[in-house]
């Protein structure tokens, strides 16, 4: 919301970081895996964050991630590799599948093949555990997350900002980070801000534990895209116990904003009558569902524009993205790490830093956000353009299919020079 009456705040608090009364904090707005993130990296650079959360825990929405090699790469220079491996599955394979038939029509490597190629390998991991690894992270470098403290407003000034926070004083800081995902508040004190753009499709989660017997036709170790007409889902595996997330996206309209929708799967149930086993026996074997609307950006708008002083946006909050290309928290990741880099080369000016992070990420979320888009017609199309291009699909080596995600995979936050490991961005 942007302030267009501003008042008084009594009470405005100085918050020291690092005992030093004369430094104003940098304050993030939302403890997600972006608005954490970021706190990690710019910890490391020396700063000790001050993170706003409006929920009164830690919590994430959502229950699984793919982590391509570019976001792998930036949590490994945040030092979290070895326990995030921990944690996560290392998918063999991505299989692309006739969800109509039950056939394969593609198969692109990833694990040692991606860890060859780009130097990091392509994992899955529960949102939860991601969550939960970043945050204590985020807390073991001295970030403050604060709960039941959602940013409320916010004045931007040449010199700082001052933050609104709910049930709290305001907080005089030098710079504010709007990490507070689709419905930002922070975005909206910024010029040239776009809301997010309501898009046709809908997604449907749920999770199955492993054992259940509708899961004895997928593999263990891969993840598998299956396309239908107007229609795709998202099968892989979460955790090292064998739980499968399941994700159905479909153009059933829903009214109903929001991530964590109790959904009537009645729809689900008839689709699930044209599909082949296992995805059919998948869909019947699901007792709840949750669904939501999906959202994205125009590319070309992608990112904050104009001079907005000492604030900026990252991931959703900057750039809600489709999830068909499995990048919206990679790009978030990326976000925070270029941040960082561009803080640490202007600690004083956080101004500078921000438009110099902005201008740096621009055409690359730019580029993700088309390719998501057109990602999302390629799933969904109808006979007889999905004849071509299921043609198309099963002409294509693995090779040259994982070939064609260079620009993506090796891409991201350019490596600072020195050293990498915990301690340093």
């Amino acid at each position: 919301m942007r302030l267009h009456r501003w008042r008084a705040w009594p009470g405005t608090v100085l918050i020291a970081p690092n005992g030093n009364s004369r430094e104003r904090p940098v304050v993030i707005a939302g403890a997600g895996i972006a608005g954490l993130t970021s706190a990690i990296a710019l910890a490391r650079t020396g700063l000790r964050p001050v993170v706003l959360e409006r929920a009164d825990k830690a919590c994430e929405l959502g229950a699984g991630l793919q982590l391509g090699p570019n976001a792998v790469r930036c949590l490994e220079r945040l030092g979290l590799g070895p326990r995030l491996t921990r944690i996560a599955v290392t998918p063999r394979a991505l299989e692309v599948m006739d969800a109509a038939a039950g056939r394969r029509l593609a198969r692109m490597p990833l694990a040692e093949a991606c860890e060859a190629r780009y130097g990091a390998t392509y994992l899955l991991v529960s949102r939860t555990g991601l969550h939960r690894l970043v945050t204590d992270e985020a807390l073991n470098a001295g970030a403050d997350i604060r709960y039941s403290s959602g940013l409320e407003a916010c004045l931007v000034r040449g010199s700082g900002v001052i933050v609104q926070v709910a049930g709290a004083a305001p907080i005089s800081a030098c710079a504010l980070i709007g990490a507070d995902g689709l419905w930002s508040v922070a975005r909206g004190a910024l010029a040239g801000a776009m809301r997010p753009r309501r898009t046709p499709w809908t997604a449907w989660r749920a999770t199955l534990a492993s054992g259940t017997p509708a899961l004895g036709g997928l593999p263990r170790d891969g993840a598998r895209v299956w396309l239908a007409p107007g229609l795709h889902a998202v099968t892989y595996p979460i955790d090292a116990a064998g739980t499968c997330n399941v994700v159905v996206v479909t153009e059933h309209p829903t009214a109903t904003e929001g991530w964590e929708n109790l959904a009537d799967g009645a729809p689900l149930r008839s689709v699930a009558a044209t599909l082949a086993p296992p995805l059919s026996d998948l869909i019947g074997a699901v007792a709840t569902w949750r669904s939501w609307p999906l959202f994205d950006s125009v590319p070309d708008r992608a990112a904050p524009a104009g001079p907005n002083g000492a604030l900026t946006l990252v991931g959703d909050a900057a750039h809600p993205m489709l999830p068909f290309l499995a990048q919206g928290a990679g790009m978030a990741i990326e976000d925070a790490l270029a941040l960082a880099a561009a803080m640490a080369a202007a600690p004083r000016e956080p101004a500078r830093a921000f438009r110099v992070y902005e201008n740096a990420r621009r055409a690359r979320v730019a580029r993700v956000v088309g390719a998501a888009r057109r990602n999302g017609r390629i799933f969904h199309l109808r006979p007889p353009y999905s004849t071509a291009r299921d043609l198309v699909l099963k002409a294509l080596s693995g090779e040259k299919m994982l070939r064609r995600q260079d620009w993506l995979y090796a891409g991201g936050p350019a490596a600072p020079a020195g050293r990498t490991q915990a301690g340093t961005v």
